[in-house]
């Protein structure tokens, strides 16, 4: 890597203007670099610190982080677009392995991690506790709406969140002393990074598009990812892509998102806290072969968002598998296992629950070993075929269910190829409405 390095910091390009250290000019040979891009190499005599480095690098630049360890006393401040890269993260690697479960997975993450691959770790302060939302701030913090860019192939430790980005305009941008708003929005890509020890993982308040993709987040103090659109008016649907993102052991939500268009794909949530795995506020979200184990809290909070739930499990969930209210649920070949109450005396355990007007179309499914109903209706319209809720604790014996409540008129539709019961089952049996109190509404905080 040294003799690397010696070769790219050779390479200059003389011109009227003040030489940027590191500009490459022509491109490397493996053509990864466009001709007019500006390198920035660290750690090297011409900079004192990163935020030094960082300040060299002209918007669409690079900023190339050498291998090691490298403190961070304080956060990384970004107002350009662009893109930061480290010798890797070693974790990463365990996502190139034949993995049949989350649980290998993490220990594969353990393997990785004490493994002599190169890697480039940014350490910032470890914190204690877990700030307001609007005083956070990130170890590498996009600030601005022209920041964004991309974060590659690097270890991060520390800070209130592990990256950050706030594309609120700062006052450079109001006052006109540093350019004008050029009107894009800050689009970020975060690749083979692992987030290590900070308050949140990724907190993004943006009207930007954000994509994860073979991302750790271990061990965050309150939510994995945080995600909420930027105060006053997009252009457009703001999106968050996540594939092959582990979250490991957050204390609140691994995935908490308001706002926002979201795809998560062969993504694991493993040990999330009360808040659960995935809270979804106003949102509309698509869930693909991915495994949410050893929950505090639900699988999946819908409030007042569409959902699609396709090839993924729930297992160990606390209160409620899924839990939605003025939602809409798709639910195709998945799996919603051993849902327990909150309490040894129980609060419920349900592996959905519908309620307010919500509707869910339920196909191919299994859902078993429910501490209460396999299925809640309270108020809204489900549909099932071939759907199996095994060893649920009251069932529904109708294929069209009449029953009116005072408060409550569920409907069901029971459209063939639904089986249930415990230990045998029965074709008529679909889920349960009666004798069953209404969950509280579920909490959420970013």
């Amino acid at each position: 890597m040294k003799t690397e390095l010696t070769a790219l910091i050779a390479v200059f390009t003389i011109t009227n203007t003040p030489i940027v250290f590191g500009q490459l000019v022509p491109p490397p040979p493996d053509g990864g670099i466009e001709p007019d891009e500006v390198i920035v190499l660290y750690p090297s005599p011409e900079f004192g610190d990163l935020q030094a480095a960082l300040d060299a690098v002209p918007n669409e630049g690079k900023l190339i982080i050498g291998p090691g360890s490298f403190d961070v006393p304080e956060p990384l401040m970004i107002s350009r677009r662009i893109t930061i890269q480290g010798a890797g993260c070693r974790a990463t690697m365990a996502f190139d392995r034949v993995i049949r479960s989350p649980q290998e997975l993490v220990a594969a993450v353990k393997d990785s991690r004490s493994s002599d691959l190169p890697y480039t770790r940014l350490v910032g302060s470890r914190p204690t506790d877990v700030v307001s939302p609007d005083e956070s701030i990130g170890l590498i913090s996009f600030m601005g709406r022209n920041a964004g860019g991309a974060v590659l192939d690097l270890e991060i430790v520390g800070q209130d969140a592990g990256i950050y980005i706030n594309d609120a305009p700062l006052p450079s941008d109001i006052g006109g002393e540093l350019g004008a708003d050029d009107g894009q929005q800050p689009d970020l890509h975060i690749s083979n990074t692992c987030i290590v020890g900070s308050a949140r993982g990724l907190h993004a308040k943006t009207n930007g598009n954000v994509d994860l993709s073979r991302v750790i987040i271990w061990a965050p103090l309150w939510n994995g990812v945080s995600f909420s659109t930027a105060s006053g008016e997009s252009d457009r649907t703001v999106s968050l892509t996540l594939k092959s993102t582990l979250v490991y052991r957050a204390r609140n939500a691994c995935i908490y998102l308001d706002g926002v268009s979201s795809i998560i794909r062969d993504t694991p949530g493993i040990g999330c806290g009360p808040q659960g795995a995935i809270v979804a506020l106003n949102n509309t979200i698509a869930v693909v072969r991915s495994n949410f184990v050893q929950l505090g809290g639900p699988g999946l909070t819908l409030i007042g968002s569409n959902a699609y739930f396709f090839d993924s499990l729930i297992r160990n969930a606390k209160g409620h598998g899924i839990w939605m209210t003025r939602s809409a649920l798709q639910m195709k070949d998945s799996r919603i296992l051993q849902t327990t109450p909150r309490q040894s005396t129980a609060l419920y355990g349900d592996g959905i629950t519908a309620l307010n007007d919500s509707s869910a179309n339920l196909e191919r499914n299994l859902i078993e070993d429910s501490s209460r109903a396999g299925i809640a209706n309270f108020g809204s319209e489900i549909r099932l075929i071939d759907n199996i809720l095994q060893c649920a604790a009251f069932e529904l014996h109708e294929e069209k269910y009449p029953f009116v409540m005072p408060i409550y008129n569920p409907r069901w539709d029971d459209d063939g190829g639904n089986l249930c019961g415990c230990p045998s089952a029965n074709n008529d049996c679909v889920a349960i409405s009666v004798g069953l109190q209404a969950p509280e509404p579920s909490g959420s905080g970013e």
